[in-house]
């Protein structure tokens, strides 16, 4: 299969600014803990980003979504050049940076050596990219990888794996279709998800992991849709939250259309455990229907 296709690190960015207002661009990455490798030539096939389009109030994420993927398929670098001055360029800078951070990936010592390069090449070796409900549950798993090191930067190794195998079970269920929406209990539908995951899981790892990293692994997937006091499982759903509205939340609203994405916005940010995740959504660029579906919700006192 091609290495074109969405491996990590695959990307890199060029600001295209003044120079006092890349540099609070560059600053406001590394505040984040986010470290795009820069280019700074620029070339005919660059996916390019104006601050002024990504910025609209009707602003259609995927299309940002569609120019990266052909410039994948194409083979050879793929850079996102971001247009802007000021507030606007740091704005964009950052929410471009926050979408696509699985191609620049955060890597810390847990993640840092050849058994974690192990578990990635057959994490990747299940996804049949060319299908597009694949290719989104691989890009949201190594998104939800990356929100896992965002929010807690020493996360363990563990926790790390679980978050790429967390929906893994859709590759057996929604590999071509989507049936969450017509789930009778929709709370049952994601615990009964989680827990075939976690079995998918053990059955992936048990040959390249140790067995006490597997169980513990497997115990994450399969509780994954419901947080308790377990502060690597609150993480994991936090992630899991972050990266829908980052990443996902356009694709579901035109998949799903406006009543099945309110449903979803609600139990996805009831999901979200801690202030620091709450805080990180600030970031994020989100479509009219997301952000006002969301604001709604904030608005509820929380239980």
């Amino acid at each position: 299969m091609s290495a074109s296709v969405n491996e990590p690190a695959s990307a890199r960015l060029r600001i295209e600014a003044c120079e006092s207002s890349k540099r609070a661009a560059q600053d406001a990455l590394r505040a984040r803990g986010l470290e795009p490798p820069m280019e700074l030539t620029a070339r005919d096939e660059d996916v390019v980003i104006a601050s002024a389009a990504w910025l609209r109030s009707d602003v259609r994420l995927l299309e940002f979504d569609h120019a990266l993927h052909e410039a994948q398929d194409r083979g050879g670098p793929c850079t996102f050049a971001v247009v802007g001055e000021g507030d606007a360029l740091l704005r964009t800078v950052v929410g471009v940076a926050l979408r696509y951070q699985r191609l620049w990936p955060r890597r810390n010592v847990q993640a840092g050596d050849v058994d974690f390069d192990l578990v990635l090449r057959a994490h990747r070796a299940l996804h049949a990219l060319e299908k597009p409900l694949v290719r989104a549950d691989y890009e949201h798993a190594l998104d939800v990888w990356q929100w896992t090191v965002a929010l807690s930067p020493e996360a363990s190794r563990a926790v790390q794996v679980a978050a790429l195998f967390h929906d893994i079970e859709r590759l057996a269920s929604e590999a071509d279709v989507r049936i969450e929406q017509n789930a009778p209990d929709y709370s049952t539908f994601k615990v009964d998800h989680a827990r075939r995951g976690a079995d998918m899981t053990r059955a992936v790892l048990a040959s390249i992991a140790e067995p006490a990293l597997v169980e513990r692994v497997c115990a994450l997937v399969a509780r994954h849709e419901r947080p308790d006091a377990d502060p690597e499982l609150a993480l994991l759903n936090d992630a899991d939250a972050l990266s829908f509205f980052a990443l996902n939340s356009a694709g579901f609203f035109a998949y799903y259309g406006p009543e099945h994405t309110a449903m979803k916005v609600d139990y996805t940010w009831k999901r979200i455990t801690s202030e620091r995740a709450r805080r990180a959504l600030e970031d994020v660029r989100l479509e009219r229907f997301i952000g006002e579906a969301l604001d709604r919700v904030r608005a509820q006192p929380r239980p």
